[in-house]
């Protein structure tokens, strides 16, 4: 299993970057909603199943009751070419 998480400033921008990105291109969504999107549509894929569970716990915790209404961001046309 993997022992840490690379969570320097540097990873902390880029997630900040990717959430200003969001909030531009999707101007009906409140600021907490698409910050909520981008730290867990962003940082999911790097993590090992094992701590996927812990993630969203932290993630409910930072967004009580909000994962459940912020949609995943999702890229069909891609999805079907891999199909």
């Amino acid at each position: 299993p993997q022992k840490h998480y690379d969570w320097k400033l540097r990873a902390v921008k880029t997630t900040l970057n990717v959430a200003g990105g969001m909030l531009r291109a999707d101007r009906e969504s409140s600021e907490d909603k698409v910050l909520l999107r981008a730290l867990r549509d962003f940082n999911l894929g790097k993590l090992v199943a094992d701590d996927v569970g812990i993630f969203v716990g932290m993630i409910d915790d930072l967004f009580p009751k909000t994962r459940e209404f912020v949609v995943r961001a999702r890229e069909t046309a891609f999805e079907e070419k891999i199909i």
